[in-house]
């Protein structure tokens, strides 16, 4: 019984260590999105190939993919800054737009639109757009796109009436599409427009499938460099926990507390939260995080178990804060049949 509540409270001090680097590795990824407008950029690649049927750029191959996930291809990385910039100066003339230019560009230009974009005041005293929205309701899509597509449109047309606009629009990807879902509609505008909405919505759901595989290869990579940063090796910690029982009641006390870091702030502050969570328990339990003299090991077999601690812990992060605080929170219940901890955002 002692030996099972040793395994079972070194799973807690692990999730929990994993839980305090997962909160940086998020945070980090999120200013990265952040500054480099990531959202708004794979919105913008999903409205191309929903409109245009086009894709921002060539498959890479599989030899290039990871490259490709993180943007480091100059190619694709120029190709996305191009689609970026074009759709951020997309006028208010997208209801008669000049021949040529992409539907999905001529969207992000529409009077609808143009409002979700962000803009700030210049010293001239005029407003400049500095951001493409990173959301578009569904309703304001499909109110767009019928502007776009059928311009002789208005709220009160009929299936009928639309049919026969889209029947006499251009030859375009979004022409087969309107005419099937008008046919399924019948006489319903009412199921019309949702069917519209719902295969936008469809597109979002890739979009944000999307997003989460370039945040999730990007959180094993900061997790790794927060991991070689702070040594959060996980085999070591793991090793630790087990044989020194002070040491592990110690860290499920503080994973218990109810006082652990909340997962809504900026970077700085996880970052200092993390950092200073981590060496209190160095100082006071002796966590073996941090470096020192002695740490980095001098044979060559234990560098490769440091190493392959720091990919651990990497990997591990890359699952995210929320995993490993309801992984704690079921840990939790396991040993006390108690409620999952709270974090200091829940506790306010």
């Amino acid at each position: 019984m002692l030996q099972d509540n040793a395994v079972l409270d070194t799973a807690i001090g692990l999730a929990f260590v994993f839980f305090l680097t997962a909160l940086i590795c998020t945070a980090a990824v999120e200013g990265i999105a952040n500054l480099t407008k990531k959202r708004a950029k794979f919105l913008l690649r999903g409205l191309r190939e929903l409109l245009d049927q086009q894709q921002t750029a060539a498959d890479p191959g599989r030899a290039s993919r990871l490259a490709d996930a993180l943007r480091l291809r100059p190619t694709v990385a120029a190709g996305e800054r191009r689609l970026h910039t074009d759709a951020l100066t997309a006028g208010l003339h997208a209801v008669s737009p000049p021949i040529g230019v992409p539907l999905s560009q001529r969207l992000m230009g529409h009077p609808l639109v143009v409002p979700l974009k962000q803009t700030r005041l210049t010293g001239a005293g005029t407003l400049q757009v500095t951001r493409n929205p990173s959301y578009l309701p569904a309703a304001t899509f499909a109110r767009a796109v019928l502007d776009l597509a059928v311009p002789g449109a208005d709220g009160q047309s009929t299936t009928t009436e639309l049919t026969a606009l889209v029947t006499t629009m251009e030859d375009s990807p979004l022409k087969q599409p309107l005419l099937s879902m008008l046919r399924t509609a019948g006489a319903d505008i009412q199921r019309f427009t949702a069917d519209l909405e719902a295969w936008y919505d469809a597109q979002m759901d890739r979009v944000s499938g999307a997003y989460k595989r370039w945040a999730k290869r990007w959180a094993i990579v900061v997790g790794l460099g927060v991991a070689g940063i702070l040594n959060v090796d996980a085999l070591a910690i793991a090793q630790d926990l087990y044989v020194d029982a002070p040491l592990r009641s110690a860290v499920v006390a503080a994973a218990s507390s109810g006082n652990i870091c909340p997962q809504d702030e900026g970077y700085s502050q996880t970052r200092d939260c993390v950092t200073t969570e981590l060496s209190d328990l160095k100082m006071n339990s002796g966590l073996p995080v941090g470096w020192g003299d002695g740490v980095w090991p001098a044979d060559l077999t234990g560098r490769a178990l440091k190493v392959l601690g720091f990919g651990v812990t990497g990997f591990a992060a890359s699952f995210g804060a929320p995993f490993w605080f309801d992984a704690l929170g079921r840990l939790g219940s396991l040993r006390t049949a108690g409620k999952k901890p709270k974090s200091r955002t829940s506790a306010r």
